[in-house]
């Protein structure tokens, strides 16, 4: 299946944007959106999201294509492709074999630029030994 156009979603932060095709566009999601291994966006103005999870392609049809999320999930045979990606400080994970091509702007958490709004949950597990040395 392949899907053109502009899709915007205003709602729940938790609502899910599953592409196992293709979809080339503009994409305003106030969710979730993941790209499957197989799955394939191709952004020509911009992706806006709370959370973006790669594990197919998300190219740029332009080098001024941008990514603005939240939260950014890259597996291990993700492509990222696009003039820029931007992400708040400490919320992308790239996994070994996974690519990025484009300029990375990592953001202030609480960025009003980005026009998101991301909440920051820090758990600390317990203090354990190995080998006698704390890990």
């Amino acid at each position: 299946v392949r899907i053109e156009g502009r899709i915007v979603y205003e709602g729940s932060a938790g609502e899910r944007l599953v592409v196992l095709g293709e979809f080339k566009g503009s994409l305003d999601w106030d969710g979730i959106v993941q790209v499957p291994q197989g799955g394939h966006i191709e952004v020509e103005e911009q992706l806006r999201c709370t959370q973006l999870v790669v594990g197919g392609m998300v190219t740029g049809s332009t080098p001024d294509s941008t990514i603005s999320t939240g939260e950014l999930f890259l597996g291990p045979n993700a492509t990222l492709e696009v003039g820029l990606i931007e992400v708040p400080s400490g919320r992308l994970e790239q996994a070994r074999g996974a690519t990025i091509n484009g300029t990375l702007k990592m953001l202030d958490p609480i960025d009003v630029q980005a026009g998101l709004e991301v909440s920051l949950v820090v758990d600390f597990p317990e203090a354990t030994e190995r080998n006698g040395e704390p890990t």
